[in-house]
């Protein structure tokens, strides 16, 4: 017998209660005096554990390091989903992603409650974004409330490095704070992107090229992982096609980086008109070329710099052909994680340069900053994978967390177990905004216990290979994979295991106290994960277009 649609839901609402713990507060507003202008800053793909907090001899994170040292920066800080579209949707509507029916990228949300910028905009404040990867486009619905939504993406690439949104940053900062008013107030979302895959730093020279019969039709950065759609001309008879992959001079600056192959995803080479099928091109791929057939596409992989391709055009005239495909160098595995790291650094550096530009504006003195990730990336730990969708692990979910700036009184370094759902209730009480009723987060200034905090996480198929659900009661966390054949439930010890990817088979690790813990974890994620799953809504399948940015980004 199911149980009826309203004792689900009281069910629901119960577990929810212990396990988010959202927290019934004061709707009486602070007394800060004048309010700040506000920086909500999100480093994609950035895992907690690859910031450096010391004030010396710090050659990776120094200006992180340097506002952290002037507010509060959190240990535990957790994204709820490791998936960037849902990941930032909790951030600005304080929701987790099953209350907001928005499991993956592409997604388009329909979500009925207003945002924090919407907020923000009611009480006068301005409000400005930039972005740097495709799948946060205004095309999925978090420009609500935004009076500037700043893409300006190059037209082969679905992501942008940091000196690039700096450039939009400064150009709308000026734009915006010519009229010199001392009553405005703004809200700024940066988002800065670097670390994500495929970790290369844009300083990393090289060229990627495409000829045509010796004319050059396409160039790009070698590591730029180019989105290619360009119309070429076949002559009559032969036509020769070179892909010629630059290997960037630094990569021998990293010891033992080796080149595995240059994969091109969802090749195609397709006349622009109809054809008879006798009059269809012949497409050769000499020697050298592997080819793997996927359900999205057909990829063919080289292992040469330089690699050709030829075309027989059968007709006595010209032929309009497209050729498309997602080109990305492969290195190895120890080399990808020092990109990482560099990855990371040059992020950094750039968050560095804007905060001497808001130095130099005259408004860093009147600014409150809040720096988070939306989420981590595994780098090989567990089960030798490299990304962050598919597992709720620590390198996955554990992200950087730091506030400070007007407002917000030093403090250093917080062992408080908080996530995501934080970060708008916090914007809002530094604007001195009552936070609405449908947020379940707490202002981060509150202090929250270490201890006796639940966090629930999740992530979702189709863009990860199964849904998942975690419970993390710390320092304990388990991880139900409802969708593998074996090894369903992991059981993680943080404190002995600080990564989180080497699960535990002792049944009491900590003795009796800790296997009650355990078998408690274990009986609320089985009863949870049942319900969610059960109220799931559907995913729709994405555009075209969208479908290009995911893939290009690595999601699909």
């Amino acid at each position: 017998m199911k149980p009826s649609r309203s004792i689900s839901r009281a069910i629901f609402f119960s577990l929810f209660l212990l396990l988010l713990i959202p927290v019934i507060e004061s709707c009486s507003r602070l007394n800060r005096g004048e309010s700040a202008h506000i920086f909500l800053v999100t480093l994609d793909t950035t895992r907690a554990d690859y910031i450096d907090y010391s004030l010396s001899n710090n050659d990776v994170t120094p200006n992180l390091a340097q506002l952290a040292s002037q507010g509060q920066y959190f240990e535990n800080a957790y994204a709820l989903i490791p998936i960037t579209l849902p990941s930032h949707a909790s951030m600005f509507y304080s929701l987790p992603p099953h209350r907001l029916k928005l499991y993956n990228n592409g997604q388009v949300q329909k979500i009925a409650h207003p945002t924090v910028t919407q907020l923000l905009k009611r009480e006068g404040y301005i409000t400005g974004a930039v972005i740097s990867l495709g799948v946060l486009k205004a095309d999925f619905g978090l420009n609500k409330g935004f009076d500037h939504y700043i893409e300006n993406f190059k037209p082969y690439l679905w992501d942008k490095p940091a000196d690039a949104v700096n450039q939009d940053v400064f150009r709308l900062i000026r734009d915006l704070t010519r009229e010199k008013d001392e009553r405005k107030r703004f809200f700024f979302w940066i988002h800065y992107s670097d670390p994500h895959e495929p970790y290369f730093p844009p300083y990393e020279g090289g060229k990627f090229r495409i000829f045509v019969n010796g004319r050059e039709v396409f160039v790009s950065r070698s590591t730029e992982q180019p989105v290619v759609n360009v119309e070429i001309q076949a002559k009559p008879g032969k036509n020769k096609v070179i892909l010629d992959f630059e290997i960037p001079a630094n990569f021998k600056n990293y010891p033992g980086c080796t080149v595995e192959y240059i994969k091109y995803r969802d090749f195609s080479l397709e006349p622009l008109n109809n054809l008879e099928p006798r009059e269809e091109p012949e497409i050769v791929f000499p020697a050298g070329w592997n080819v793997k057939k996927t359900r999205n596409g057909i990829n063919y992989y080289s292992n040469e710099k330089r690699s050709e391709i030829i075309v027989r055009n059968r007709l006595q005239r010209v032929l309009p052909l497209n050729l498309g495909f997602i080109c990305s160098l492969r290195v190895d595995d120890a080399a990808r994680k020092l990109f990482y790291r560099e990855e990371v650094k040059y992020m950094d550096h750039h968050l560095g340069k804007l905060l001497e530009f808001l130095k130099q504006e005259n408004i860093y003195e009147k600014s409150a900053f809040i720096i988070i990730g939306d989420h981590g990336e595994v780098l090989g730990e567990y089960r030798n994978h490299f990304g962050h969708i598919h597992f709720l692990n620590q390198t996955s979910v554990k992200v950087p967390l730091i506030i400070a700036g007007k407002g917000i009184p030093a403090g250093g370094r917080r062992d408080d177990v908080v996530s995501i759902l934080g970060i708008a209730p916090t914007i809002l009480d530094i604007s001195e905004i009552k936070k609405p009723g449908f947020m379940l987060g707490k202002s981060l200034l509150t202090p929250i216990p270490l201890s006796g905090v639940k966090l629930l996480l999740e992530t979702y198929s189709p863009e990860a290979n199964f849904d998942a659900f975690s419970i993390i009661d710390y320092p304990y966390q388990v991880i139900f994979y409802p969708g593998r054949r074996v090894k369903k439930m992991e059981f993680f010890n943080l404190k002995r295991d600080p990564l989180g990817v080497h699960p535990s088979d002792d049944v009491n690790p900590d003795g009796k106290k800790g296997g009650k813990i355990r078998a408690g974890l274990v009986d609320s994620i089985l009863k949870i994960s049942r319900i969610i799953m059960a109220s799931k809504g559907k995913i729709g399948s994405a555009c075209k277009r969208h479908q290009e940015i995911l893939k290009s980004l690595g999601y699909l």
